[in-house]
């Protein structure tokens, strides 16, 4: 035989090797266990092997695209570009505060230029708060010209701006008075007129997280939480709380009932109605509800809203009881006497009567239940005593079979409901 002539067998052989190799390169990049065993189901060593197989795949895929495009790129069409255009062949990188070459590897711009400019921008910012602090109110505009350009290229970024948010956070955070609300109010309208738009836009943007209304908030709470430290907020202390409130809303719309914590907000409210009340001055008007039907001379003092009323009720129940006795009379005859009574037995139970509006007068308690709940009133001639609980107070009533009524309510609510209950009887 020949041998270059191939068996049949030889020739079958063959053909299978070409047959599965072509088969095993084709499964290499479409199955994720890439090696099947003879009866075509999947080994532990396929699962376990797969994914590092992927990611050899992949890294051997880039690396021939980078060679196939990125350097013939580089070598026929950038570099003969850069040469006939007179430019160097590698690209030089320039610092953007002085325009020099950069030479340092891992670095854009010069470390002695990039503290410069932090010095002048902390050096703009400590200007602005010493002028706002001695309620002077400074020119934005005559601060950006009067500094490097740099520095006006600087606020027209997205970063100078997040730079000017920080400056109105902090220097908001600091208002105490009504001055200090003007002075920043102004610098505000400075700082939109250099950026070429009005103020509300400014701060829209600014508050696009809610940041600058936190600020006003908080500032807001240190003002009112010094007056309540006497659970008393007097006229005076009302009317320098409504005139900050008046410039606050002028740098930016607030709600009154989003400046400051519940407590505070609850103190405001009823602080200055305690102040009247403990001091014989005409009191607030409150709101009342519709179902509420008030008696001659009636002053209404307070409404507070979600309040859980609970009666304490005394009930009786009866205890049965039996005695008697059998007499014989014959071997035949035997008479039973009995008797049955009931022992009558007290006991005392909370009963809900619902959630609802609590009103105190100067001369009722008013419970008025939401929905199915049932209404209450109480005289306040009626209530002997109140006890505080951790979650409202009991009133003791001077009846015996209703001897107390439970308020559940917020524990600030609760203190100047007291307080005030005390002062009306």
């Amino acid at each position: 035989m020949y041998p270059f002539v191939m068996t049949e067998n030889e020739h079958d052989d063959s053909y299978d090797q070409y047959y599965y190799g072509i088969v095993g390169l084709i499964s290499i990049p479409i199955t994720a266990l890439f090696i099947m065993d003879e009866m075509g189901g999947w080994t532990l060593f396929n699962i376990v092997f797969a994914p590092f197989m992927w990611m050899i795949i992949s890294t051997s895929i880039i690396c021939i695209i980078f060679v196939a495009v990125k350097i013939p790129y580089i070598i026929f069409i950038r570099t003969p570009y850069r040469l006939f255009t007179g430019k160097g062949i590698m690209k030089k990188k320039v610092c953007p505060f002085c325009d020099e070459e950069v030479v340092e590897w891992f670095s854009r711009e010069h470390a002695q230029c990039l503290e410069k400019f932090n010095k002048e921008c902390e050096a703009n910012k400590k200007n602005i708060a010493q002028s706002i602090t001695k309620n002077k109110i400074p020119n934005f505009e005559d601060l950006v010209q009067n500094s490097s350009e740099n520095f006006q290229h600087f606020l027209t970024t997205q970063d100078g701006k997040s730079y000017i948010k920080l400056i109105l956070l902090e220097e908001f955070q600091k208002i105490k008075t009504i001055l200090d609300a003007q002075t920043l109010n102004e610098f505000t309208k400075s700082i939109a007129k250099n950026f070429k738009t009005s103020k509300s836009l400014l701060l829209k943007e600014f508050d696009d997280e809610g940041d600058i209304s936190a600020a006003l908030f908080a500032a807001f709470n240190k003002v009112i939480t010094p007056m309540l430290d006497d659970f008393l907020v007097d006229d005076q202390e009302s009317k320098d709380l409504d005139s900050l409130y008046a410039e606050l809303v002028k740098i930016m719309p607030l709600a009154l009932a989003n400046l400051g914590n519940r407590d505070n907000f609850t103190g405001i409210i009823y602080g200055n109605q305690l102040y009247r009340l403990k001091n014989d001055l005409e009191l607030n008007k409150i709101d009342l509800p519709s179902g509420i039907l008030l008696q001659k001379n009636e002053i209404p003092i307070m409404n507070i809203y979600n309040v859980s009323c609970h009666l304490l009720n005394v009930k009786t129940k009866y205890r049965g009881r039996s005695t008697g006795g059998s007499y014989r009379l014959s071997s035949k005859l035997t008479i039973r006497h009995s008797e049955h009574r009931g022992r009558p037995v007290s006991y005392s139970e909370w009963d809900r009567a619902g959630t609802g509006d609590l009103i105190l007068t100067n001369k009722h308690l008013y419970f008025l239940g939401d929905g199915s709940a049932r209404d209450h009133k109480e005289k306040l001639s009626s209530i002997i005593s109140f006890d505080p609980t951790s979650d409202g107070f009991i009133v003791n009533l001077n009846f015996k079979t209703r001897p107390a009524v439970r308020f559940q309510m917020d524990e600030r609510e609760a203190f100047y409901c007291t307080n005030m209950l005390s002062l009306a009887q």
